[in-house]
């Protein structure tokens, strides 16, 4: 239950088995579909005249018809209950688990003046039990019982709450998660513990930086718009008696939470008709109290403080030039709102584009253009440019180049040829869009049903891709110098201001006039799209696992056919592996500083390659340089060619060399500060992986290479590989084997697989280890305990992960909801390579790293004494939970391919380790699971703990009651 401006999720690595799936739903794929089938799988979408291309349906908002893709096999139905709550049914018949989302149209911007925060804290409350469910943990432990998960947000019009649960958990789910809505309990009693909840969240913010900076550029604004207030709330907005704080909540679930102003979304392989039957029994009594439509806001930004220029001090040391534009919000009418239209034109990287001229002068690294704010009225649009150290010194030119770019883009931009290029892409995107049942999914429909017609949920986006002469010339009106926030954020700012909540230094004036820069010529716009596929088509091609292709000393291919997934695409994942990898920390240094060179090298080519849907990433991995390609079937290998021309070709020249070198320079001195329980997640990994290697070791390698050094390096390099392909997707095995068979003869790879090392997680001693790193400028404490089994077979490994499924939702229970530890708690199995492990993690801004020591350490004598009385058919069900994860559905071919690599890198080339996994746990007992758990937690373990340097005030502590049972 989170704020929405930076949702605190918890999640970390599941190299393993956390989320490690295999490839089932192809068993039924279903039979050969041919181009004609994309072609006319939806009779109301006509083909592009030019060939079997897509295009997207006339716009008509009052159509019953819910548009979607031809590649979405999704069945979907919208139906307004008698009390005006509006359902979107969507049932997907190869989903494995069902989810659901509900958004209500109230947030922080309904509060009281003086209560800020109570939106988010009836969001906490309504998890913590109702009329039918009364039991704090009811809903948590039903959720993860099924093998669910949840969460939910509170944003400045809006709360949105989640929930996803195996299949045949989503009636006991919906049944529970209703009464949210009608009954909730709001007890006094938990109303007092989760204050100190809220409490928690808010001072983890402080340590946020995208809480500290939107609180320092809200002062540019009026405050009059409700993005400007805080959205968590503390314990001074939240204050009171815990009964005068129920009246106010209370109050505020009955004016705001109206079934006239809420969007339910149920996902699920249920029929439509048991959906709809569901919807109607659960959710039929939420009252309508028949809210009027929401008033427009005030402006974001008022235009008589505009235009404007800012700076705020940032504590990383990378350095942004934000140009900030009101404009009409695109969703709320984006045929006329040439939103995307204008965003893909300033970020392109071609030549002569605005995007690389900033890159060629060497004043620019990165360019960004998004909508961080929307309120279906207003939005604020932002081009963000990363710049170097000499484009600090420009930004004069840089502005005035960019508008220049925006008088080119209004008066030549609006082409035919330019408009039905972005038509076949929005096409793309639309007809062979691979569509996901998860939660996010769920909530994200819920979400966009609160201000789109139904029939648009699935294309809204896509919209604003064309424009007319007429609909650009207004929205350009927008983007002028007048109407302009230029904002620059970075170390080493002249502070006339502090901001009010998280006291950042900023400083801001009122522009009577810009300052002239120097123009950047010529400019051009972007040329016609080399990588866009004219025509498409599906072959007849399936297999249900890779199979290996060829088998020679220096080169190993695997190849999986796919139709299942109705999409002519291919996933390339090619690892390039080295024995020398991993030498020492210089050739680490080497290796992620060829990368950043090679993706600098390739990035103009890569761009427009993106746009059309065609995808190439480069990065390090534990045996050298791993890259996927993502692409069509029709030209498979063109950017694995471009890639390996660069590889092998391109010279590594001087200023290409310090570009790279610079960049990555960047990227590490410019890292956002982790919050504190990622920093000891981070050191944990550091203390696991040997070969991991701290910042500061890698800025004293980069500090003292040379351009010859990187070149001499890549030779060597490429003269000891061996080069690992597998090919998933809609391509042949006869065009799988002619790319690789040319990859080996330009690459002619030597190095056999075994003898590329197999990198293994450090064995920690038999006594703990207790770590407490120097990590400044934490207010909170935090303490992190790891148990490594010293096992390392499957059973152990099935054995590790069952043990997490029987204690995670009592340990978040116990250690958060009834004893109020820290609003960061949890317990999961954490592999670090093929090794399992387990780790239990509390923050908290009340009680100091021993005492949270000590209550893992009680809740773990609590748990022994549990399992002591747990029975089948506990087992049973935890048992379930961990098999659906095992054996999860992958979403799209991508994740597929992702889930199968996983496999091949750890060595399973059967690709059938979820197979065995399951075959150890399923004779697992109750006897065996309380033995494993009392060897776990005697098991060599490692504890890792921060606590902040003492105020001179000192500090209180509060006690901590002990009065539950598991």
């Amino acid at each position: 239950m989170t704020s929405s401006i930076n949702p605190i999720f918890f999640y970390s690595l599941r190299l393993l088995l956390g989320g490690l799936g295999i490839y089932l739903a192809s068993c039924f794929a279903p039979p050969y579909v041919s181009a004609e089938d994309i072609q006319d799988a939806g009779s109301s979408i006509p083909p592009f005249a030019e060939g079997n291309m897509l295009a997207l349906p006339p716009m008509d908002i009052a159509s019953p018809y819910i548009h979607k893709s031809a590649n979405d096999p999704r069945e979907y139905r919208y139906l307004t209950l008698q009390n005006g709550l509006k359902v979107l049914l969507v049932r997907d018949p190869t989903a494995e688990k069902s989810a659901v989302a509900m958004n209500v149209e109230a947030g922080s911007a309904d509060e009281p003046t003086n209560k800020s925060g109570l939106a988010h804290f009836l969001e906490h409350m309504l998890f913590l039990g109702n009329d039918h469910y009364p039991e704090a943990s009811e809903f948590s432990d039903y959720i993860h019982a099924y093998g669910g998960r949840d969460n939910a947000y509170t944003d400045f019009d809006r709360t949105n709450y989640r929930l996803e649960v195996a299949r045949d958990g989503l009636s006991g789910a919906l049944a529970r998660f209703s009464r949210f809505f009608i009954a909730p309990l709001l007890s006094e009693h938990f109303i007092e513990r989760e204050r100190f909840a809220v409490k928690s969240e808010y001072e983890l913010s402080f340590s946020d930086n995208s809480y500290r900076f939107y609180d320092a550029l809200w002062q540019a604004s009026s405050r009059k718009h409700p993005i400007t207030q805080s959205v968590v709330g503390d314990m001074t907005t939240l204050s009171g008696s815990p009964s005068h704080l129920k009246k106010a909540l209370k109050q505020f679930f009955k004016q705001h939470y109206s079934a006239n102003r809420m969007q339910l979304v149920i996902m699920s392989a249920h029929t439509l008709e048991e959906m709809t039957a569901y919807a109607k029994r659960y959710f039929a009594e939420i009252p309508n109290h028949h809210l009027p439509k929401r008033a427009p806001f005030p402006p974001i930004l008022s235009p008589d403080r505009l235009p404007a220029r800012m700076s705020i001090e940032s504590e990383t040391g990378s350095h942004h030039l934000v140009f900030y534009f009101p404009i009409p919000d695109p969703t709320s009418q984006p045929q006329h709102v040439p939103y995307d239209f204008v965003r893909a034109l300033i970020s392109h990287q071609g030549e002569g584009t605005l995007t690389t001229r900033l890159m060629e002068k060497g004043w620019v690294s990165q360019l960004d253009v998004d909508l961080p704010v929307r309120d279906k009225q207003q939005a604020l649009m932002y081009v963000d440019f990363q710049l170097t150290e000499e484009g600090i010194t420009h930004i004069d030119d840089i502005r005035t180049t960019f508008f220049d770019y925006m008088e080119l883009i209004q008066t030549h931009s609006v082409t035919s040829s330019r408009n039905a290029e972005n038509a076949r892409l929005a096409a793309l995107h639309f007809s062979l869009y691979q569509p996901h049942s998860d939660m996010e999914t769920a909530s994200e429909l819920s979400s966009t049903l609160s201000y789109t017609p139904a029939s648009e949920i699935n294309i809204t986006t896509l919209r604003s891709h064309t424009t007319t002469a007429e609909s650009l010339a207004t929205f350009m009106r927008y983007l002028t110098p007048e109407n302009m926030l230029q904002l620059y954020n970075g170390p080493n700012v002249e502070v006339a201001h502090y901001s009010p909540r998280y006291h950042v230094g900023y400083r801001w004036e009122k522009v009577q006039q810009w300052p002239q820069g120097t123009h950047i010529t010529p400019l051009n716009l972007p040329k016609q799209n080399k990588f866009i596929p004219q025509r498409l088509t599906m072959l007849s091609v399936q297999d249900y696992r890779p199979r290996r292709l060829i088998n020679q000393e220096g080169m190993d291919v695997w190849y999986q056919g796919d139709n299942h997934y109705h999409s002519p695409r291919v996933e390339w994942r090619i690892r390039f592996m080295n024995p020398n990898t991993h030498r020492s920390p210089h050739d680490r240094a080497l290796t992620a500083l060829l990368v950043q060179w090679l993706n600098q090298t390739l990035e103009k080519n890569n761009h427009p390659a993106q746009l059309a849907l065609q995808f190439m990433n480069i990065g390090t991995d534990r045996d050298g340089i791993a890259t996927s390609f993502s692409v069509w079937n029709d030209r498979s290998s063109q950017l694995i060619t471009t890639f390996t021309d660069a590889l092998i070709n391109t010279p590594v020249t001087p200023s290409g060399f310090e570009e790279a070198r610079a960049a990555y320079r960047q990227s590490i001195e410019g890292k956002v500060k982790p919050q504190l329980y990622n920093a000891l997640l981070g050191e944990l990994d550091r203390r696991l992986n040997p070969y991991r290697d701290e910042d500061k070791v890698v800025l004293a390698e980069l500090k003292s290479l040379k351009p010859k050094e990187l070149e001499q390096f890549r030779r060597a390099w490429l003269n000891s590989l061996h080069v690992q392909v597998l090919a998933i997707g809609n391509v042949t095995s006869e065009s799988v084997i002619h790319t690789a068979n040319t990859l080996h003869k330009r690459l002619k790879p030597s190095v056999p697989l075994k003898n590329i090392p197999v990198l293994e997680a450090v064995s920690l001693p038999a006594s703990q280890i207790h770590l407490q790193p120097t990590l400044k400028g934490y207010t909170d404490s935090a303490a992190l305990l790891y148990f490594q089994p010293p096992q390392t077979d499957l059973r152990s490994r099935a054995l590790t992960r069952l043990i997490e499924q029987l204690i995670q939702a009592n340990f978040y229970t116990i250690m958060r909801t009834n004893r109020q530890l820290g609003y960061v708690v949890n317990a999961e199995y954490y592999p670090v390579f093929s090794r399992a492990g387990l780790l239990m993690l509390i923050e908290s801004s009340d009680f100091p790293s021993n005492t949270l020591n000590e209550q893992m350490l009680d809740f773990m004598a609590l748990m022994t004494r549990q399992l002591q009385t747990l029975t089948y058919e506990q087992l049973e069900f935890a048992r379930k939970a961990v098999v659906q994860q095992w054996f999860q559905r992958q979403d799209s071919l991508s994740e597929l391919a992702d889930k199968q690599t996983q496999l091949l890198e750890l060595g399973n080339i059967g690709f059938d380790l979820p197979y065995q996994l399951y075959d150890a746990l399923k004779t697992i007992d109750t006897k065996e699971v309380q033995s494993a758990w009392e060897e776990l937690i005697r098991s060599p373990s490692l504890l890792i703990t921060h606590d902040p340097e003492p105020s001179s005030e000192g500090s209180t502590v509060s006690s901590v009651e002990h009065s539950e049972s598991a």
